[in-house]
């Protein structure tokens, strides 16, 4: 069965992603909404590769509550900052910039202010790890939580 899509790419680069495929059994479901965040887990094993919808998915809770809390102050219009720091966002998403940001570049200067949405400081001190192994990422992440 094929897993391919003919028109793989279903988002503009510059604004937040609306729509994605869905790749469960079967062939791929086109859902809205923006991809939850998480990755795909597969048992170690000797044999022939398992097919992807074998793997388990793992989500990443704490990412899609981030983003939708980033989302939130953005759609407020970035509550909280100081007034050079609403000049940079404001420059940044500017629709009228000459060199426009994807939005994941844009996405990522915000996050540079996520005290602003984390003032509750609900999600506690935040850490930064490298996981270059897939099967371990969620040890790490309760060694975190």
């Amino acid at each position: 069965m094929s897993r391919a899509v003919d028109n793989p790419i279903i988002n503009s680069s510059f604004a937040e992603p609306t729509r994605y495929w869905d790749y469960k059994e079967g062939p791929p479901v086109l859902m809205d909404n923006r991809r939850p965040a998480g990755c795909y887990l597969r048992a170690r094993t000797r044999g022939a590769q398992r097919a992807m919808f074998e793997e388990e998915f793992v989500p990443l809770e704490t990412v899609n509550t981030i983003r939708e809390r980033v989302k939130a102050w953005r759609e407020k219009g970035y509550p909280g900052v100081t007034p050079l720091t609403r000049q940079l966002l404001n420059h940044w998403n500017n629709p009228e910039r000459e060199r426009k940001l994807f939005f994941c570049q844009r996405e990522a200067a915000a996050r540079r202010w996520v005290r602003a949405v984390n003032h509750h400081g609900e999600f506690g001190q935040w850490v930064f790890v490298v996981c270059k192994d897939p099967h371990a990422l969620r040890n790490i992440l309760r060694a975190h939580v």
